[in-house]
């Protein structure tokens, strides 16, 4: 990690950093807020992929309960014939 070294200027509250410290800031920073986007919108997909997982998980419920149903009407269908 690159210590960056800041020197107060005179008569100021400011202070002055080398030409390449302020572009390595710059950089890192950019290259944050990227990193913090690309997080955002992975953190949106997956809370899209979880909802998703959780209604496929209700419906597959639903169709085995109605293949349940569904087997069982046929089971006193087949010994309704015989």
């Amino acid at each position: 990690m690159a210590v960056i070294e800041a020197k107060p200027l005179p008569l100021t509250s400011k202070v002055a950093v080398e030409k390449d410290d302020f572009q390595h800031l710059v950089t890192v920073a950019q290259k944050y807020v990227v990193q913090e986007m690309q997080e955002g919108k992975l953190k949106k997909l997956l809370r899209e992929a979880k909802k998703t997982i959780a209604d496929l998980k209700t419906k597959i419920e639903s169709l085995v309960a109605e293949l349940a149903a569904t087997e069982d009407e046929l089971t006193q269908y087949k010994s309704v014939r015989s």
